[in-house]
């Protein structure tokens, strides 16, 4: 890999970013399989991520229920759900790690999420982010300013600032939140910028992009009444205004009210769909941005005694236009109720709601799982029309979340300490065809996932996978392998393979890289070489870079990347992250470069 004149040009008067500084090598624990966040956008996996590392759990106080929603993968969480069953009073991790048998690293990442004591002195981080593109010429490719504050009364106050590359504006996004911190041990309030998690995500999901697992972990109705502050750079799928959390006994009541502004697609006069680019370019761009107003107003009650949970809601939104995903109506409405019952390992969970139009949504799923298997089944049935506000539940088709039905069956099993595998199998189809005169979209989804330790911390994992959609085949084949060459080196290596059978598309690639770790300092250098003969059988990798940015790519046609990352902690405050990446595809080179100053502070 070289750096070209245009790459040192990009070295010059970079400007760093400040952050909180985390202790555990976040990248190595998604590489290795421990944090689990799939299916989401470059901004969605961020905030994911510092959502739950800003707010860890305490331990004393940990429900089930928030435990199943940590970020981990299928093994790690169902274990850290049964130890919680049997041992509540661990208040050390010394004691965790006996009692529990996790490994280090698996401790490692659990105390990315969990505490056992509350912090009550104040904590504070700001973050710029910037990465510049060069090609024919250098320009800055996303400025981000992030800014949160803990105070130590509670209170939790958070904002961020965006550009985007080619945005007219200096400043195109901004957003603000504040949370209150519990006020009578019974009421939370938040200001500004807010997500709604309600039952399965048929109305309400902080998750847009739920879709079915290509792993076989997780794909199950976890349900979760929850309001939370959103700091994140996505411009559209969010709430303004103000909500509050009331807790009585064995009660929760949620309500809330949004004056949000959103970017659409109009034609004469009405929107014909959200613009969620977040891109602001054009002169279409610029004259849509925010002219859609939205008016929401919700309110829900939740019943929790520890082992069976119920809720219900309602909510009602207004908009300035007619909405065509809505019947061209500019009001919609909704009811909804769900349930989470547990009983020893076995839960079952679900969703029912209904729309305005009278079409209804319903979800249900069953899951049994001791510390060496789980195995699950779900439902899912939504009618077409059906009229969702923000809702993203786990389903097959993309596009409203409407008109589907499926059935999900999971299993997975532990073999001792060093293999485990999980199978899966979707059946899904439409309720009626799409269009008039076509057949009526149906298929299946099933996949089967191997992970072998081979020796100290090498390890090999299989993931394959097949689609059948009206007779098209879609067959995917990943495998890596992570081979520890001393206690300092890994070698990791990828192997893609995607085919469609009847059009005779397909794609290939692999990608390579050694990662080495000597005292305070972190390397990695590495490429990917992919070959891709149509669009739609692109390859899905991912590749080491910054933490907390999202490192997956999509590649198509034929190229090859290269990349260097470089990390080095100055003291227990202070680390740097530098990133730089050319890219090689139709005679053209592009280069990234990206740089990260993380400050506790």
């Amino acid at each position: 890999m070289y750096f070209s004149n245009q790459i040192k040009k990009l070295l010059c008067g970079f400007f760093c970013c400040v952050a909180a500084l985390q202790a555990a090598d976040i990248n190595q624990l998604i590489e290795d399989g421990y944090i689990i966040i799939e299916n989401e956008t470059e901004t969605e996996f961020e905030e994911i991520l510092t959502h739950f590392m800003d707010e860890p759990v305490l331990w004393k106080t940990a429900t089930v229920a928030k435990l199943e929603h940590l970020p981990l993968n299928g093994f790690l969480k169902n274990a850290l759900v049964l130890f919680r069953q049997k041992n509540e009073r661990v208040d050390n991790w010394k004691d965790f790690q006996v009692l529990s048998g996790f490994s280090d690293l698996e401790i490692e990442t659990l105390q990315l999420f969990i505490i056992f004591k509350e912090k009550r002195e104040m904590e504070g981080s700001a973050c710029n982010f910037n990465s510049l593109v060069a090609g024919e010429k250098v320009s800055i490719e996303k400025n981000q300013m992030r800014l949160k504050f803990k105070m130590t009364e509670g209170w939790l106050l958070g904002g961020i600032v965006e550009r985007d590359l080619h945005e007219r504006h200096v400043i195109d996004h901004v957003n603000f939140s504040a949370s209150s911190p519990l006020f009578w041990k019974k009421i939370t309030l938040f200001f500004g910028s807010y997500r709604v998690n309600w039952g399965s995500g048929l109305f309400f999901n902080s998750n847009p992009m739920n879709v079915i697992s290509n792993s076989g972990s997780g794909t199950f109705y976890a349900t979760n009444a929850k309001i939370k502050s959103y700091t994140g750079s996505d411009e559209n799928n969010h709430f303004w205004g103000a909500a509050v959390s009331f807790q009585m006994r064995l009660f929760r009541l949620y309500s809330f009210y949004s004056g949000n502004k959103l970017d659409g697609n109009f034609e004469n006069g009405a929107v014909t769909s959200l613009d969620n680019t977040g891109y602001h370019v054009s002169e279409t761009d610029v004259d849509n941005h925010d002219r859609l107003k939205n008016y929401t107003f919700a309110l829900g009650s939740v019943w929790d005694n520890g082992h069976f949970q119920s809720g219900g809601m309602t909510y009602f939104s207004d908009f300035n236009y007619p909405m065509q995903d809505y019947d061209n109506q500019r009001q919609i409405s909704g009811v909804s109720w769900f349930h989470h019952y547990r009983f020893r390992e076995s839960r079952s969970a679900g969703e029912i709601a209904w729309s305005s139009n009278q079409k209804f949504g319903l979800t249900q799923g069953f899951v049994f799982g001791t510390d060496q298997f789980q195995t699950g089944i779900s439902i899912r049935y939504i009618e077409p029309g059906f009229q969702s506000l923000s809702g993203s539940t786990v389903r097959h088709y993309s596009g409203n979340l409407e008109n589907e039905k499926g059935l999900y069956y999971y299993f997975g099993s532990a073999i001792g300490k060093s293999t485990k595998i999980s199978v899966f199998t979707d059946f899904h189809s439409r309720i009626v065809p799409t269009e008039t005169g076509i057949e009526r979209p149906q298929g299946t989804f099933s996949g089967i996932y191997l992970r072998q330790k081979i020796r100290g911390q090498s390890l090999m994992e299989l993931k394959i996978s097949r689609k059948n959609d009206l007779g098209v085949i879609k067959k995917n084949i990943a495998v890596k392998v992570n081979c520890q060459l001393s206690s300092q080196i890994h070698w990791i290596n990828r192997l893609y393979y995607t085919k469609i059978t009847d059009q005779r598309h397909f794609s290939q690639g692999f990608s390579t890289y050694l990662a080495t770790q000597k005292e305070n300092h972190h390397f990695s250098l590495g490429t990917t070489h992919y070959f891709s003969n149509n669009s739609s059988c692109y390859l899905y990798v991912y590749e080491p870079g910054i933490p907390l940015r999202y490192n997956m790519v999509t590649l198509t046609g034929t190229g090859r990347n290269y990349f260097l990352n470089y990390s080095f902690q100055a003291n227990q405050k202070t680390k740097i992250f530098i990133s730089a990446r050319q890219s090689y595809k139709s005679n053209q080179n592009k280069y990234l470069f990206q740089i990260q100053l993380l400050v506790a502070l």
